[in-house]
């Protein structure tokens, strides 16, 4: 082969893959960062108990070290964000706050709701999707209030409180940091633990909907609690 005729293959070679790639990103939209959590306030959430209702978050949670710390003696509740989301990524980090656990009796329990319908009545489990967070069993799929999903070919619901376990646990010890992500795009769902695929389900029933953070009568803190827009 000629010096020129190699010559013109690789400027083709290198002009096909431009093409390609600016058609690329011509398909994929960008997205928007939510900060749901900027280490300093709640602003971006509500609060919500079974004694109070509604009420200001720091009335309920505390701030610290750029975490948030929910912890307390009542009957639990959780955090609801004031802004309503469809397609989106969400990640976050958790541990459980072992400073504040007294006479431990039980599994450490929480979760992160997500895809609650705007017009839901509050409650102690609001329709939604949630992502468990529990000692032994982080990453399995609870499906409230009847919503519905296909997992690995068969469906989910509808009833009261459906659990989908994982089977996977890659999560670490009591007290270290854990990363939770969510990729919810139309009916498909993806959740994510310290970076591995644990749980996937598709033609989910709620499509879009509030994000929550559960408070079950086990202390945990949250931080790094950023939502990216999917269009």
């Amino acid at each position: 082969m000629g010096t020129l005729t190699l010559k013109k293959l690789i400027s083709c070679t290198f002009l096909s893959f431009v093409v390609i790639m600016f058609f690329i990103s011509c398909q994929t939209k960008p997205k928007a960062n939510v900060i749901l959590f900027d280490g300093v306030d709640m602003n971006a959430w509500e609060a919500w108990t079974p004694q109070t209702g509604r009420i200001a978050p720091d009335s309920v949670y505390q701030v610290s070290d750029k975490m948030i710390r929910m912890v307390g003696t009542d009957n639990g509740g959780y955090l609801i964000s004031k802004e309503s989301f469809k397609n989106f990524e969400l990640t976050l980090s958790y541990r459980w706050n072992l400073d504040a656990i007294k006479n431990k009796t039980h599994k450490l329990n929480s979760g992160v709701m997500y895809r609650v319908p705007e017009k839901a009545p509050d409650s102690w489990f609001p329709q939604g999707v949630q992502f468990q967070i529990k000692e032994g069993s982080t990453g399995d799929f609870i499906l409230l209030k009847e919503a519905t999903m296909k997992i690995k070919n068969k469906v989910y619901g509808p009833g009261k409180s459906v659990l989908v376990p994982c089977n996977k646990q890659y999560s670490g010890a009591l007290g270290e940091w854990n990363q939770l992500r969510v990729v919810a795009v139309g009916g498909d769902i993806k959740q994510y633990v310290n970076g591995r695929l644990i749980s996937e389900g598709s033609d989910c029933s709620v499509l879009s909907g509030h994000i929550l953070l559960c408070y079950e009568r086990s202390p945990i803190d949250f931080k790094d609690i950023i939502l990216s827009k999917l269009d």
